[in-house]
């Protein structure tokens, strides 16, 4: 009997250990991800999070001239691994929509998501 709520104590440690280190990545990755560059080849993308019915629930730009990008993986690996485990134990659900990645542009000296962007139509045709 004591083992059962020693490992039932353990099981819930660990459910909010998981749910608190996971939700406190979140604001260290977004503050490690800088965009400022100069030549469009310093920009890349990494996928953040993992939906429970597959694929990312974001992509985020980032520069390789202004961010860590050895940290930025790793902490964005930690985070993922824990986000599919978070969805296991929450029992959580989404859709099973894919969001394209992003066309990465540098604009105005920033690595930017070109959907964000409305593309002028062309008056030629």
């Amino acid at each position: 009997m004591i083992k059962k709520i020693s490992l039932i104590i353990g099981i819930i440690i660990a459910f909010f250990a998981i749910i608190f280190f996971h939700g406190g990545l979140y604001p260290v990755i977004i503050k490690l991800t800088q965009i400022e560059a100069t030549d469009i080849s310093e920009c890349k993308m990494i996928t953040l999070g993992k939906k429970p019915c597959g694929g990312p629930w974001d992509y985020l730009i980032y520069s390789t001239k202004t961010t860590n990008e050895t940290i930025l993986v790793s902490l964005v690996s930690i985070y993922n691994l824990l986000d599919g485990v978070a969805n296991k134990i929450s029992l959580k659900i989404s859709t099973c929509d894919i969001e394209p990645a992003p066309e990465i542009i540098l604009q105005d000296n920033q690595c930017k998501d070109g959907r964000m962007f409305i593309k002028p139509l062309d008056s030629s045709q």
